[in-house]
């Protein structure tokens, strides 16, 4: 049995306002990390910010808007937590795990497998077919769990 093909149940403008509504907020969450000092309740903060990113960056359509717009802010709170010194507090470690997801999420677009194979199964045929054999080339991208095993194995 087949299972439906799932549709949205937004229109076309509830969508875009929605999307606008999260694009909008990329620039606030980088505000936010900017602006977070060194205690422990702006720590919580930066740290939510930062969760909120990663989060948002697991959909392409916001991949851009985080690259050019808070990255700069995500790099520079790396890096001051850093030059503070010898020990990171929990949530300085759960921001630089953050940082590391949206780095993993933006940058795995650029790295994933081909989605549909290249080859001629039959070299008479003008069309692509599946790939057969006893290990077929992966028809789809990796999920974002999966991306760091992905990457592991095809670095070797």
């Amino acid at each position: 049995m087949s299972e439906p093909t799932p549709t949205s149940v937004l229109t076309v403008e509830q969508e875009q306002r929605f999307r606008d509504d999260l694009l909008s907020n990329i620039s606030a969450l980088a505000q936010t990390i900017d602006s977070c000092g060194s205690n422990s309740d702006t720590n919580n903060i930066r740290v939510h910010a930062f969760r909120a990113l990663a989060k948002l960056a697991e959909n392409p359509t916001f991949h851009s808007k985080i690259a050019s717009t808070a990255l700069v802010s995500v790099s520079q709170a790396i890096q001051y937590q850093v030059q503070r010194g010898g020990y990171m507090s929990v949530d300085q470690s759960r921001s630089v795990e953050a940082a590391a997801e949206i780095y993993n999420l933006l940058t795995k677009s650029a790295s994933a497998p081909p989605a549909i194979s290249t080859t001629l199964t039959d070299p008479n045929s003008t069309t692509l077919d599946a790939p057969t054999g006893p290990n077929p080339a992966p028809t789809t991208p990796p999920a974002a769990r999966d991306i760091e095993d992905w990457e592991l194995a095809s670095s070797f």
